[in-house]
């Protein structure tokens, strides 16, 4: 499965939980180094959660909010409930059918191990879209 163009709702996520790390980092004076450092996730995918270029997985998103010392659902937009009731209905099949898509594509993989917190996250998206 190869990197594709993002979609909007990844588009927006990246720059919700970007704004929402900035603001944190900021209030609780950790560096992006601080927190790479205490978080044991490398710098570079730090700065790319700053710069919203990238999203955490699951784990990631729980060490930076431990470190952070805020709720998960302050620091990233899809553990937050709220975010999700704004989604029409006819989107939210669309993205169910995108998590079964991407599902699909994982089953094909020989190591799925791998690819344990992408399952994760699809897991965790489900059931957000669902509620």
């Amino acid at each position: 499965m190869g990197r594709g163009k993002d979609t909007p709702l990844q588009i927006e996520l990246k720059k919700i939980l970007s704004t929402n790390l900035k603001n944190l980092m900021k209030s609780s004076a950790v560096s992006q180094t601080d927190l790479a450092m205490q978080t044991e996730i490398p710098r570079t995918t730090i700065n790319g959660y700053v710069k919203g270029t990238s999203l955490p997985t699951a784990e990631s998103s729980e060490k930076i909010a431990q470190v952070l010392n805020v709720p998960i659902e302050e620091f990233d937009p899809r553990y937050n409930m709220n975010y999700f009731d704004s989604i029409s209905a006819n989107k939210k099949k669309i993205l169910l059918q995108l998590l079964d898509n991407v599902v699909q594509d994982l089953s094909r993989e020989k190591d799925l191990d791998q690819y344990e917190s992408v399952i994760e996250n699809i897991e965790i998206a489900r059931i957000l879209i669902k509620s």
